[in-house]
């Protein structure tokens, strides 16, 4: 995938199922073998009633957005404030997930770069976000991208890994 017109657009209601079909497809690929097939399969089978609430429900907390690669959808990335009460002022990526024909094409870096200056324009300062520390494509992913582990950790709900926050100032 060495030539390639990357577009970036704001997702709407009318793409759950699309945003689904990635989230699903992502997580069976990315995570087999970090977690356990059936906590796959579980949150695999709520994708598309998820989407369609976040997309419908616009509360301004986040911002969804799909990256299409010569017109077929590739993957998204979601954004905003960061959740974590102990890091005031910063954004947040709260989701990076692509098709696995998409891994290793640069699309996630493209996506990160897109959320980070959207996020700068928002007056940021500094964005986190958590990967599971065994996922180490994503990690180089992140490491590539300037975000640097920052020492904080939590439990994966339900399943023996933790995930790491990673964070970057932006300049």
């Amino acid at each position: 995938m060495n030539q390639y017109r990357l577009t970036i657009r704001r997702a709407n209601a009318n793409d759950a199922g699309i945003m689904a079909e990635i989230h699903r497809r992502s997580w069976s690929a990315a995570y087999a073998g970090l977690l356990s097939e059936e906590t796959i399969e579980r949150k695999n089978a709520t994708r598309e009633a998820l989407w369609k609430h976040l997309l419908q429900a616009d509360s301004g907390s986040a911002y969804y957005y799909l990256a299409e690669v010569n017109g077929k959808t590739a993957g998204f990335v979601s954004f905003g404030h960061c959740r974590d009460e102990n890091i005031p002022g910063t954004g947040e990526i709260q989701g990076l997930y692509l098709l696995p024909e998409f891994f290793r094409c640069r699309i996630g870096s493209s996506l990160i770069s897109f959320a980070v200056n959207e996020l700068k324009k928002m007056g940021f300062a500094r964005v986190s976000l958590w990967v599971l520390s065994t996922n180490c494509r994503a990690i180089r992913c992140y490491e590539s991208n300037g975000f640097v582990k920052d020492g904080e950790k939590q439990d994966f709900i339900g399943e023996p890994v933790v995930e790491l926050r990673y964070s970057r100032i932006l300049d």
